[in-house]
């Protein structure tokens, strides 16, 4: 599989220079620990196959903006845009039936009309989404079998993905108290969004002021704002729980971390674009059954949850044994059924 650096292609208008094949989009507002995994595997396989790949990085972070920079894609002659993150979502609905010769990849998103729509995901793109609940339910259910009794939630932007996340944190941590005979004042879980995806001073201080106030271990997810929740946790010498790759090397702190298989799915799909083996129009989620997320044992630092314990709870989400609501914090905290045996405080 080759591609010589500059083609030439005879076009109405004359000659059309080729100048990338594999573009990759980027948002300053979304960029964090998946976007970087969806870039290392986009260059991963330019290098490999002898293709051009570039990273179009939108700075301004609108609809507009995000639009412009496809629209340079695809003059460029690209035959595949790779994109991660809700923010790409809106877009991607237009651009994929205004250039249907580009096939797109969006990882942790699917393409819609409008935030709150049902996805609509053309023949040639295709969707890759991840059961964050399941992820999610994984780090409350082992922090609360580790020992910790007084958690945190800290979201970035409210996106779905970031949503589903903290809703399965809060019921797998009512799931382990609930095994433990715990009473609903013994575990409480401080919850919040931010409002952002990037790491700030700002930030870092909220979570600060988190530990100082009594939680033990938080969970960041969105963007880059587990960075600003690690660097509070090693002046305050508590934990973190990583979202979306495993962050054990950035910092002691990280109790264990969630982890999606970004590089390999997204490495096999823009494989698919090249062999002739592309399948669109779906939106394929990826779970613990399939291996598509995890919390990442080989390199936690727990003391008291085992790989057993892991395993069997493994075992039971892919067998459907348990039901995780995907509903909104308010809705979920309103329902004493689920909700009875860790008490919740959302900001």
């Amino acid at each position: 599989m080759a591609a010589v650096m500059s083609v030439e292609i005879l076009g109405g208008c004359g000659k059309k220079e080729i100048t990338e094949n594999i573009s990759v989009i980027t948002a300053s507002a979304d960029e964090g620990y998946v976007a970087n995994k969806v870039k290392e595997a986009a260059n991963r396989f330019a290098t490999e196959n002898d293709l051009i790949c570039e990273t179009h990085r939108v700075t301004g972070g609108s609809e507009e903006d995000i639009v412009a920079e496809i629209e340079k894609a695809a003059e460029a002659g690209t035959d595949v845009v790779v994109c991660s993150g809700a923010v790409f979502e809106l877009p991607l609905y237009k651009m994929q039936s205004q250039f249907k010769n580009i096939k797109f990849i969006i990882v942790d998103g699917a393409p819609r009309k409008a935030e709150g729509k049902n996805y609509k995901v053309r023949k040639n793109t295709r969707a890759i989404l991840y059961a964050q609940e399941q992820g999610g339910f994984l780090a409350g259910y082992a922090a609360v079998k580790e020992g910790y009794m007084n958690l945190g939630f800290m979201g970035g932007v409210a996106d779905e993905g970031v949503v589903r996340y903290g809703i399965g944190f809060v019921q797998g941590a009512n799931y382990a108290a609930k095994e433990m005979n715990l009473s609903q004042d013994k575990v409480v879980i401080r919850y919040a969004y931010q409002g952002t995806n990037e790491m700030s001073p700002a930030l870092m201080e909220v979570a600060g002021k988190w530990y100082d106030e009594g939680c033990e271990v938080i969970f960041a997810s969105g963007g880059s704002i587990g960075t600003a929740v690690m660097k509070a946790a090693e002046q305050k010498d508590k934990k973190v729980i990583g979202a979306d790759c495993d962050q054990s090397q950035e910092s002691e702190t990280v109790l264990a971390s969630v982890v999606k298989e970004i590089s390999d799915t997204t490495f096999v799909s823009i494989t698919s674009v090249y062999d002739k083996t592309f399948k669109g129009k779906k939106a394929e989620t990826m779970d613990v059954a399939s291996g598509g997320i995890s919390l990442a044992m080989g390199t936690s630092r727990f003391a008291a949850f085992t790989e057993k314990d892991y395993s069997s709870m493994v075992e039971k989400l892919a067998a459907g044994d348990i039901d995780i609501l995907v509903e909104d914090m308010d809705k979920l905290t309103g329902n004493e059924e689920m909700i009875n045996n860790v008490t919740v405080n959302v900001e």
